[in-house]
C-alpha cells in the first residue's frame, strides 16, 4: 500500500501530484498550494500529528475507499494538471511576462 504524507511546506506540491497520477491517495498539512488540490477530508494544521494520524489510519482501514479516492485523484489531475494545460498556463505566463 502506497500514501503520500506532505508535511511542513511546500509551494506548489508537485509530489502531491505526481503521486495522485498514479492513484496513491495523499494525506497533508494545510500549506501552500496544498488546499488547491486536495479536499478538506485529506487536509490537516500543521503540526497536528494526532490530525494527521487519524487521516492516514483512515485510509489504511478503508482500503474500498482508497482506492477510491484514488481514482478520484488521478482524474483530478488528468483534467486540472495535464501536461498540456500546464504548458499552456507557463505559456501564458511568459507572454505575460515579456
Amino acid at each position: 500500500m502506497k500514501l503520500n504524507v506532505s508535511l511542513i511546506s511546500e509551494g506548489f506540491p508537485l509530489s502531491i501530484l505526481a503521486a495522485l497520477s498514479f492513484g496513491v491517495p495523499c494525506v497533508a498539512t494545510k500549506v501552500g498550494g496544498v488546499p488547491e488540490i486536495l479536499g478538506e477530508k485529506f487536509l490537516v494544521q500543521r503540526w497536528d500529528p494526532k490530525g494527521l494520524a487519524e487521516r492516514i489510519n483512515w485510509l489504511l482501514e478503508n482500503p474500498d475507499e482508497r482506492r477510491r479516492i484514488g481514482i478520484e485523484g488521478r482524474k483530478l489531475v488528468e483534467k486540472r494538471f495535464s501536461l498540456d494545460m500546464m504548458i499552456g498556463e507557463y505559456r501564458e505566463l511568459y507572454r505575460e511576462i515579456i
